[in-house]
């Protein structure tokens, strides 16, 4: 007899998206990979979440608590896991449906690797993408992690004993929180991405912009921590190199605001932190920051010119 599969525990945290958590449990619940279990925390939903969860009776299991955030719902949901590995599902997006099968097909075979992402994709028309045979995968430094994301949220499968042994989330942040959980994982067991969109992401319009303020302050703090462990401690032009690009992010978010004068400040800082050129592999459009540099400047001028 063959052992049995190792059980995968998908964490839905959600606050007031009953338009949207449904299409997450169902995607959850038709994954390819027999071994599921779902767990939805509602984390003080005041919308019809409650009813839309009832529906499903005893395919999922829910915990509710007190508004907390999602740092905490996400560490409710996971010690209330009873799989070796957890999948994180925000409640607005959705799994394709070979995703924890591919997942798990690499982490059953490399018990070294503590944590996998995908690739993501946010076209609902596309759902979803043809995956023939087995997708590649490639390793992700822990130098990568810091410099940024390369999967979303949604795409992590963990070890339950990766989470255990770096403490879960860090449930003071309010934003930034994935990328410091990532760090804290990957300073201690490898990380990977299964190079295939099995993870659908979802856009609201306007999120970026809501609070460029706060997305700026927590991604110096998730720095901060990073740079203060033994695994970077010393690094010194790798920390400047890692600002300069945190810089460069916050300009993009702060122009997207429609605030061009808080994205050229942005912008310039990200020079002074980091004047070489990034790596095609650091940023996502070439030349990037000085198109930016400049589209934050003609429209900074253009405001002032028009008295805004």
């Amino acid at each position: 007899m063959s052992d049995p599969l190792p059980l995968v525990t998908v964490v839905i945290p959600t606050y007031n998206y009953g338009a949207y958590v449904g299409q997450a449990i169902d995607s959850a619940l038709a994954q390819t990979y027999p071994a599921v279990e779902v767990v939805v925390v509602d984390d003080g939903s005041t919308d019809d979440t409650p009813a839309r969860l009832a529906a499903y009776g005893d395919r999922i299991r829910v915990v509710r608590q007190a508004n907390q955030g999602l740092s905490a719902a996400r560490n409710a949901g996971i010690a209330a896991a009873t799989g070796e590995f957890i999948a994180l599902l925000d409640s607005d997006d959705a799994f394709h449906p070979r995703k924890l099968e591919l997942q798990l097909r690499h982490l059953s075979a490399n018990p070294g690797v503590g944590l996998a992402g995908t690739h993501h994709f946010s076209d609902p028309a596309r759902m979803w993408p043809a995956v023939e045979g087995d997708p590649a995968v490639r390793p992700v430094a822990l130098d990568e992690l810091v410099l940024r994301s390369p999967f979303s949220p949604s795409s992590a499968v963990f070890r339950a004993a990766c989470a255990a042994a770096v403490g879960g989330f860090d449930a003071g942040l309010r934003s930034v929180e994935d990328r410091d959980f990532w760090i804290r994982v990957g300073a201690k067991s490898p990380v990977a991405v299964v190079a295939a969109e099995l993870t659908y992401y979802r856009v609201t319009p306007g999120s970026m912009s809501r609070n460029p303020e706060r997305m700026e302050h927590f991604e110096r703090v998730v720095l901060d921590k990073a740079f203060a462990t033994p695994a970077l401690a010393g690094r010194w032009a790798f920390r400047r190199k890692a600002l300069g690009l945190a810089s460069y992010a916050s300009a993009y978010v702060f122009f997207a605001a429609g605030r061009p004068a808080g994205g050229l400040r942005r912008a310039v800082a990200s020079f002074a932190w980091w004047p070489l050129p990034y790596a095609a592999a650091d940023v996502r459009v070439r030349f990037g920051r000085l198109r930016l540099l400049a589209a934050c400047a003609a429209n900074a001028l253009t405001r002032r010119g028009a008295g805004r």
